[in-house]
């Protein structure tokens, strides 16, 4: 007779195929948006010592309060450097901890008290194991696990099950280190990433299947509830004090609830069929809650949630499925900041679990005899892994991701048409960018990325002339970017125009460029008009702040009439020549 494996097996059965599958993204770079922001370029988490910590703890840097990833960046920067490898593999460990953790979680639900009764070991065992598998390869789960700036996504996923696992076993057994674990766990997701506020409802859809009472399980919800509620106050305080949080300017008040079901709509699409996953999902215009799809969908929900309300004693794991999906994409619902967004896959990473967890309570009375559980589990791998390897590739660079988006959104917005002229260039493509920037313009002709991206093309094909109307059209419409500056001073040295140059680069280094590039472009605008000193301290700086080129002042022949200069010996030799 066949037996089921044994339950301590699965979750790191599952962890060990989550590795399998997701590490080939140990091979991708990183993505434009967010990692340079987050990661790379973020001069506070070059090392992990004291002030690091402090600025973790008081910084709400890119507009939340997430210590816990930034620390968790910083160490990631202290073991690997800044190279995306070392990155990528922490995050695909994380997700597989979390897939093992799902497992124990979802067998903990499903072999509890249920209404009375319990599912036996095999089918609580089979159940776990199929939601398990379905939580560790759904191709949904690709922007979490392979964008680097999503670790807050992995991290707060890890301590939220490890929560409701210590939550469960004090709900069993009442053991105070139990419920201080749990305490300590939400703690901790709430400071990986906000967005894990609505945890505290999970809990308490979970208390009816514990023995104790109903009054003890809501005493010991109230410290989870202070702690969400205190995180959203920061949340809200920090989005505005950056200026992050402005919600009217993207989607009128009118149009969030129709906006909220569109993106559910889209959530059942990527979760039905991959072809609808990818980085950037536009926000339709013309939202109304009297289209005949927004009001089929809310009757759908309406009949879902009184299905789950009503099953609530006979299968409170279908109410708590429910809870835990809606829980979790609540507050990312019809309110966007930033980007232009209706929905990112992302937000599902956690929430998912809550419907497999149903899914897995539905099957799981099917899967009594000992082989049906991990045959059911391997049927569902091979089915997910040829659905996963498009998705996850789709990733493997910024080309190839936004080529993915203009193909499930051809022409729906000129952004993904802006970024990918971006990372075409940065590729070494500069025609092909510059076609795509000019399709950016073609959908929205002022558009300020699109006009941005053509300006860089342009000059990336040293057609400089044509680059400065570009530029100055930019920058008329928005001047806070100082690296345009910058980018415009290229242009206008190329065609030596040195003192409309100089003016450029200085108004980079007082907007904010604190970088090498004006400093070493300033130099040389100074050099070609002799004025040795100014031009000799500008090129000290720029070699002292390390030069991508160390050789290049050697070979500007701008740089010749310095070549006398008191100055010159001391660059030479911090050049290392």
């Amino acid at each position: 007779m066949t037996r089921a494996p044994p339950l301590f097996l699965l979750p790191p059965g599952v962890a060990l195929l989550t590795l399998a599958a997701w590490w080939p993204a140990v091979e991708f770079g990183a993505f434009g948006l967010d990692d340079d922001v987050y990661v790379f370029a973020n001069p506070h988490i070059g090392r992990l010592d004291l002030e690091t910590i402090r600025w973790a703890l008081l910084s709400y840097h890119e507009a939340n309060w997430n210590p816990l990833s930034w620390l968790s960046h910083a160490l990631d920067r202290a073991l690997w450097g800044n190279g995306p490898a070392g990155h990528h593999a922490t995050s695909v460990v994380l997700h597989a901890l979390n897939a093992g953790l799902a497992v124990a979680v979802v067998h903990r639900i499903l072999a509890g008290p249920q209404g009375g009764a319990r599912l036996d070991g095999p089918a609580a065992r089979g159940g776990a194991l199929l939601a398990g598998v379905l939580f560790a390869l759904h191709p949904v789960q690709a922007e979490a696990v392979v964008w680097i700036a999503q670790r807050k996504t992995l991290l707060a996923g890890l301590f939220s099950l490890v929560a409701v696992l210590a939550w469960l076993a004090w709900n069993d057994h009442g053991r105070r280190r139990a419920y201080a674990l749990a305490l300590a766990a939400f703690a901790a997701a709430l400071m990986s990433k906000p967005t894990a506020v609505g945890l505290p409802l999970v809990l308490m859809a979970l208390a009816p299947m514990a023995p104790g009472g109903r009054r003890r399980v809501l005493a010991g919800l109230a410290p989870f509830v202070l702690l969400a509620a205190g995180t959203a106050a920061i949340t809200l305080l920090t989005n505005q004090l950056s200026g992050a949080l402005d919600t009217d300017a993207t989607i009128p008040l009118a149009q969030r609830l129709p906006a909220a079901v569109r993106a559910l709509q889209h959530y059942a699409a990527a979760l039905a069929w991959p072809g609808a996953i990818a980085a950037f999902h536009p926000l339709p215009a013309g939202l109304s809650l009297l289209d005949p799809g927004i009001v089929l969908s809310l009757a759908a929900m309406m009949i879902a949630a009184i299905l789950a309300v009503s099953e609530r004693r006979r299968r409170p794991w279908l109410a708590a499925g429910a809870v835990w999906v809606v829980a979790g994409l609540l507050p990312t619902l019809g309110v966007r900041v930033g980007l232009p967004i209706l929905a990112a896959e992302r937000y599902l990473y956690l929430p998912v679990l809550g419907l497999f967890l149903a899914v897995a309570g539905a099957v799981a009375p099917l899967l009594r005899a000992p082989p049906a559980g991990p045959a059911v589990a391997v049927l569902a791998a091979a089915a997910l892994l040829p659905l996963q390897r498009p998705v996850l590739e789709s990733w493997r660079d910024n080309v190839a991701a936004w080529n993915r988006v203009i193909a499930v959104h051809p022409n729906a917005h000129p952004l993904p048409y802006a970024l990918l002229g971006g990372a075409l260039r940065e590729a070494g493509r500069p025609v092909e960018a510059l076609a795509a920037c000019e399709h950016a313009l073609t959908l929205r002709p002022r558009h300020l990325k699109g006009t941005v991206c053509k300006a860089q093309a342009l000059s990336a094909l040293r057609r400089w002339d044509e680059a400065l109307e570009p530029f100055d059209a930019a920058l008329a419409a928005d001047a806070s970017e100082p690296t345009l500056f910058n980018d415009r001073g290229v242009a206008r040295l190329a065609l030596r125009r040195f003192a409309a140059a100089e003016a450029d680069f200085r108004q980079a280094l007082a907007s904010g460029l604190d970088d090498v590039r004006p400093h070493y472009n300033l130099a040389v605008a100074l050099a070609a008009q002799e004025r040795r000193a100014e031009a000799c301290a500008h090129l000290a700086e720029a070699a002292r702040r390390g030069l991508p080129d160390a050789t290049a002042p050697l070979r500007e022949r701008t740089f010749a009439p310095l070549h006398g200069a008191p100055c010159w010996r001391e660059i030479v030799g911090t050049l290392g020549r």
